[in-house]
């Protein structure tokens, strides 16, 4: 009677510890694919912004060499890059909780640029554009770089 007491006890307090370790395995999978998704999405609305920049600081440059400018195309292109400096400084935000620090540091430094070329230029400032365009566009690398390491995403299999 004792021994069947004692193998009834046993079966039972394995169960609760089998059951205890798959609901903690459990929630941390949970918790680490929702960090992931968290990032994932991070790093993509941040590498969106930074490529819009780059996108608009060639454009400009290249209407500025050729002094050619339309002014309603302008005004949507000033608005798209306003918009794209706030979700950059967004993703500054947010990544100081779910991004490593080389990714902080890159918005870091995209964020020092912004505040100190705070007016929203257009295509007739195209040494501006120059500049900025470098540091977008390397900008854009690095974030890259860093998102698909994070995520482990291959790049073999998924583009450059």
């Amino acid at each position: 009677m004792v021994f069947e007491f004692a193998k009834l006890l046993f079966q039972f307090g394995g169960a609760v510890l089998i059951a205890w370790l798959a609901v903690r395995w459990a929630l941390a999978r949970y918790k680490s694919e929702k960090l992931w998704d968290r990032r994932l999405a991070a790093y993509a609305d941040v590498i969106s912004a930074v490529a819009e920049l780059e996108r608009l600081n060639e454009l400009w440059f290249e209407e500025a060499l050729g002094s050619t400018f339309d002014e309603e195309t302008t005004q949507e292109q000033i608005a798209s890059y306003t918009s794209a400096r706030r979700r950059v400084r967004d993703a500054l935000a947010v990544g100081w909780l779910i991004m490593p620090s080389r990714s902080q540091n890159v918005l870091n430094d995209l964020q020092r640029w912004f505040d100190r070329t705070s007016r929203v230029r257009g295509p007739s400032d195209g040494s501006i554009h120059l500049e900025e365009g470098a540091l977008v566009g390397q900008a854009l690398i690095e974030l890259k770089q860093e998102g698909r390491r994070l995520l482990e995403i291959n790049e073999d299999e998924h583009g450059g």
